[in-house]
């Protein structure tokens, strides 16, 4: 049996989905990540006009969940936002996640 090379690149965001009141989401990455707890301020929904933080959020395999509580007005189309620091999203192969931006799809 051969060995598995891992990537030579941070892993990317490929999918996200979310409640319809925007108050729990996940993210499918590209590429395994290390399973941890992660730091909830980095996640934020914008999901009808209201600006909603981030409570929780983890990471398995190769999917980060997570929950939202109900924020404040902020205008603008429905996106799912990470923004470290702290870079504590990080693939498999060592490399941390950046920060981005993505549509969802409400599920």
């Amino acid at each position: 049996m051969g060995l598995t090379s891992l990537p030579s690149e941070a892993p990317l965001p490929v999918s996200a989905t979310s409640n319809a009141a925007g108050t729990s989401f996940t993210v499918t990455f590209d590429a395994p990540l290390v399973p941890a707890l992660l730091n909830p301020t980095n996640w934020r929904i914008r999901r009808a006009n209201s600006n909603n933080p981030g409570i929780s959020a983890s990471a398995t395999g190769s999917i980060v969940s997570g929950t939202a509580s109900p924020g404040t007005p902020q205008f603008g189309p429905d996106r799912l936002f990470f923004d470290p620091p702290p870079f504590d999203l990080i693939g498999l192969n060592g490399l941390p996640v950046a920060a981005f931006d993505m549509p969802y799809t409400v599920v």
